[in-house]
């Protein structure tokens, strides 16, 4: 059955098998076929994003082999794929690689080529590697400082408006990461102050996702960046029956190892030569698994009370025991795209029912067809030596040091 829409010529962009088109009065229509039952389509572009090569099983000599990608909980992650023969045109570093499934116009994975085979190997398959733009966070530097000095009105210094403008003022000016502001979402949390001293994007987001509780980032499959509110919700595709539509379900009973239900807060900024500030607490969950210490350092921008607010939250998540599973050979039902978004529902053997977070989905693309993997368990939350590295800069840091020492003296 055939699908019209208007507007964009796709044939340029080489979906001659994935569509169709037909002039009419002057004006473009697009038939588009319904989702095929199966077909990978991988469109290479180079450094200016122009358009090199497209491999697919569809093409007459068919060079594609095994392929894996993978969507996290911060959009597109790791993405592997080996080719039988030489591609026609050089596939070099950091070029861009869009992958399609199912016949499908939009792309379901983007990244870039971090790994190629060496010019001139002859070993085969070729393999190629890479990751998805969300790593281009990492190398991209913000430094401003958002306060009532710099930012007066308190709606620019909203959590998500200050995401908003380091998006568009540092990060896409920076990087192949595209803005979007229709996903960049106010979380209804002002800043007092914050200084993005010289400091990675990655840990500018990671922070204002904390300030801002139950929020996550980063890049999509358009490549387009996204700040919003974890959605907690079944994902009404992720519901699957062990033995109907999963051949492998490994469920991993709550382990209390990680547990911490009892937190120092701890802040860069000496106070009578101590950087403690507060203690937050869970009775009934030392009641169940013991007293479990542990300590939660803040930046020094934050008063007491946010303080106070992002450390209960941070409690909230670690007082109870995880759980988690994995999901092997999961079917793809109706061609639909899973990303890493909501909770997954799965019923085992016995009728019993699990709702857990998805964590991660890695589609395996093979001559044996399109499966997936699925990782589910509870949402990250960094913690201890992971939170000082992601939430504090380095002003922060010379603070933090500072107190050490004058504790020590």
């Amino acid at each position: 059955m055939l699908k019209k829409t208007s507007g964009l010529n796709r044939a340029m962009f080489g979906f001659r098998r994935f569509g169709f088109i037909r002039f009419r009065e002057k004006h473009l229509t697009t038939y588009t076929f319904s989702k095929l039952s199966k077909g990978t389509k991988i469109i290479v572009y180079d450094r200016n994003d122009l358009k090199i090569e497209e491999i697919g099983d569809d093409t007459q000599k068919g060079i594609l082999g095994n392929c894996t990608f993978e969507l996290i909980e911060k959009g597109c992650g790791f993405f592997s794929f080996e080719l039988l023969d030489n591609p026609q045109h050089e596939i070099l570093h950091n070029y861009r690689i869009d992958i399609h499934l199912f016949g499908d116009i939009d792309p379901w994975y983007s990244g870039e080529i971090f790994k190629r085979p060496r010019t001139g190997s002859t070993k085969k398959p070729y393999k190629y590697s890479g990751y998805g733009f969300v790593s281009q966070l990492d190398t991209c530097k913000v430094n401003q400082r958002y306060n009532a000095t710099t930012f007066p009105t308190a709606a620019d210094r909203e959590v998500g408006a200050v995401a908003d403008h380091t998006m568009r003022t540092y990060i896409e000016p920076e990087t192949k990461i595209v803005y979007a502001a229709s996903k960049i979402v106010a979380a209804g949390f002002t800043i007092t102050d914050v200084n993005f001293a010289r400091t990675s994007a990655q840990e500018a987001v990671e922070q204002l996702a904390n300030a801002a509780q139950n929020y996550q980032y980063g890049v999509d499959e358009d490549r387009e960046f996204f700040f919003r509110a974890i959605d907690t919700d079944v994902n009404a595709d992720a519901i699957r029956s062990v033995g109907k539509n999963v051949n492998d379900f490994t469920y991993r009973e709550p382990d209390s190892e990680k547990v911490i239900n009892e937190i120092d807060v701890l802040n860069g900024e000496i106070t009578d030569k101590s950087n403690y500030i507060t203690t937050v607490s869970d009775a009934t969950s030392q009641a169940t698994y013991g007293k479990r210490w542990g300590r939660y350092t803040i930046p020094v921008a934050l008063t007491l009370s946010d303080a106070e607010r992002i450390a209960n939250y941070q409690l909230s998540i670690l007082k109870d025991p995880e759980t988690s599973a994995t999901l092997k050979n999961v079917e793809i039902i109706s061609q639909t795209r899973i990303p890493a978004e909501g909770k997954a529902r799965i019923f085992d053997k016995d009728g019993t029912k699990y709702e857990m977070y998805i964590k991660k989905v890695k589609y395996n693309i093979s001559s044996k067809g399109i499966t997936m993997d699925w990782t589910l368990g509870e949402i990250d939350i960094p913690f201890e030596n992971e939170i000082l590295k992601l939430l504090r800069n380095i002003e922060n840091q010379a603070l933090l040091q500072a107190a050490n020492v004058a504790q020590l003296s």
